[in-house]
């Protein structure tokens, strides 16, 4: 391959459908991950889940495919996601200068909603 034939590809941002292409767990002296990839109209992305991240991932999967009365493992959502597509939003930080990836929408937060702690 070529690297003058490398493209660069538009920057990631907003809602995008994709499916799961693959998945594996990792085991590491942390506990470990599972890292997916997923597949978008035109390029992969992987993304990875922490223990800490485990029942938000459930939660908005079993949401998206339409399986929040039945008991259902990650392994079963994660396979049933690679036939139906799930919605994924994506948005870059620049402050911290990272990816921030969801799979549910994000609302904004109004002024007069917004709770000082700090008062």
């Amino acid at each position: 391959m070529s690297l003058l034939t490398t493209k660069k590809l538009p920057t990631l941002a907003g809602m995008k459908e994709a499916t799961v292409k693959s998945f594996k767990e990792i085991e590491n002296e942390k506990g470990g991950y599972v890292e997916v990839v997923l597949k978008l109209n035109d390029r992969d992305y992987t993304y990875c889940i922490f223990p800490s991240q485990v029942d938000y991932v459930m939660s908005t999967f079993a949401n998206q495919l339409g399986k929040t009365d039945v008991e259902i493992t990650l392994e079963d959502l994660l396979n049933l996601a690679k036939t139906t597509p799930i919605k994924v939003w994506f948005s870059y930080n620049t402050e911290f200068n990272r990816m921030n990836v969801a799979f549910h929408e994000a609302k904004p937060v109004v002024e007069e909603d917004a709770v000082d702690l700090v008062a």
